[in-house]
């Protein structure tokens, strides 16, 4: 992955985040030389900390460089308000390059009712990302994504998509 060109950093909180992402990266339409996945962060203060880290030292330096942070809402809609302000006051330019998704519970609430393995609702996701947000992204775990979808989509689709 060359850091001066476009490109996607992923930070999930947890191993079942993770699966999900794993599944989106399985899409042939993305460019996978352009998507770089992050440790785990170990949950989701952790990875919000993460997030501003990369801010800081990654971002701040790479002005190509996106951020996705996945994390669990844990029924708290306004989780991703409360992490996007700490990442603007600490990082503003950056804060910018940042976009905050995750399931409104737990992936694994999410896996039981579409009835999918996590990396197939990953791939799900992808397809619907790169042609029009469908049935997965409009579930209730995942309705409040909606706003922050149609940011990073206008953001990041022009250098993901592989040009196939």
């Amino acid at each position: 992955m060359n850091r001066e060109l476009p490109h996607l950093l992923v930070l999930a909180e947890d191993r079942a985040n993770e699966e999900i992402a794993n599944g989106f990266f399985t899409h042939s339409g993305l460019a996978l030389g352009k998507i770089k996945m992050l440790p785990i962060a170990g949950g989701g203060l952790k990875a919000v900390n993460a997030a501003l880290g990369y801010c800081h030292k990654y971002l701040s330096r790479y002005q190509n460089a996106h951020l996705v942070l996945l994390i669990d809402f844990k029924e708290d809609v306004e989780i991703a308000a409360k992490a996007r302000a700490r990442l603007l006051d600490a990082s503003p330019l950056e804060s910018e390059r940042v976009f905050i998704v995750g399931c409104q519970f737990e992936p694994e609430d999410l896996r039981r009712a579409l009835g999918l393995s996590l990396e197939k609702i990953g791939y799900q996701l992808a397809e619907e990302c790169l042609t029009a947000p469908g049935d997965c992204w409009s579930h209730p775990q995942l309705i409040h994504n909606q706003e922050e979808l149609a940011r990073l989509r206008l953001n990041v689709l022009s250098f993901l998509r592989t040009t196939r």
